[in-house]
């Protein structure tokens, strides 16, 4: 099984040598006359690449990189977050397709090309396979996220934590305290309300969180199943109608005026 799937990924263009890739693309390319320069820059870029165990990596301007509507999804609204946010170091090779036309065209990493050229940056790497149809970049396409788990808010709070951002870290602090586990769990002394909690950071009002895990601690509470969850989101909704009062008096005061 494992050498069928070896076989049909070095022909779909996968897992090849650079010799092979390069081969294949001069055989590709010897019948065709259109888009000479596309073809001579595409085989100057595939000269270059870096072969890594089965895989080649190349530096592609972003201005040859094409993307296929055929079967890509629209741009999503996250590429605003993604170009605010954007570091070379969290950003993985794009993997693109050299095809027959000539061209190079990404079947995993439009948004990042995307936010790439607004960030004005001109190249990328890439991870380059040769000849795939159309069909078969779809395929990849589709199911490129399978077996990939991605972190929960949970993992992602421990990164935080371990990275010191301001408002996870001070929810960690305030739990330690009181000996309080972060964790999708229902069971006693366990804070599953991330979203609620970073909210009342956030908001400045940390001493109500501590005044709330304090009053739980002195009454003895913990040992029941959600008493947390169920006293902070009680604290939130309160909070969260105290800032509306106090905007409604703003507006009156500032119509008065």
């Amino acid at each position: 099984m494992k050498a069928l799937k070896e076989k049909k990924e070095k022909e779909m263009g996968i897992h090849m040598t650079k010799e092979q890739a390069i081969e294949k693309m001069r055989n590709m390319n010897k019948n065709h006359t259109d888009n000479s320069d596309a073809r001579r820059s595409a085989s100057n870029i595939i000269m270059s690449a870096i072969p890594v165990h089965g895989k080649l990596f190349a530096i592609i301007p972003l201005e040859e990189l094409h993307i296929d509507n055929s079967y890509q999804r629209p741009i999503q609204n996250h590429i605003k977050t993604l170009t605010r946010e954007w570091e070379d170091v969290k950003c993985d090779p794009l993997k693109v397709n050299y095809r027959e036309d000539g061209f190079f065209y990404v079947w995993d990493g439009q948004h990042r090309k995307e936010a790439a050229c607004s960030r004005g940056l001109e190249y990328l790497l890439c991870d380059v396979t040769i000849g795939l149809t159309v069909e078969e970049e779809a395929r990849l396409f589709g199911c490129q996220a399978n077996g990939i788990k991605k972190p929960n808010p949970y993992d992602i709070f421990k990164a935080h934590v371990c990275e010191g951002e301001v408002i996870d870290t001070a929810i960690k602090k305030a739990c330690d305290k009181y000996d309080i586990e972060v964790r999708k769990s229902s069971s006693p002394r366990c804070l599953s309300c991330l979203t609620i909690s970073r909210n009342i950071f956030g908001r400045r009002h940390e001493e109500y969180f501590y005044w709330i895990l304090d009053l739980l601690e002195k009454a003895a509470w913990y040992n029941s199943q959600n008493v947390i969850v169920m006293q902070l989101s009680i604290l939130y909704m309160k909070l969260e109608k105290c800032t509306k009062m106090n905007m409604s008096l703003y507006k009156e005061k500032s119509l008065m005026r």
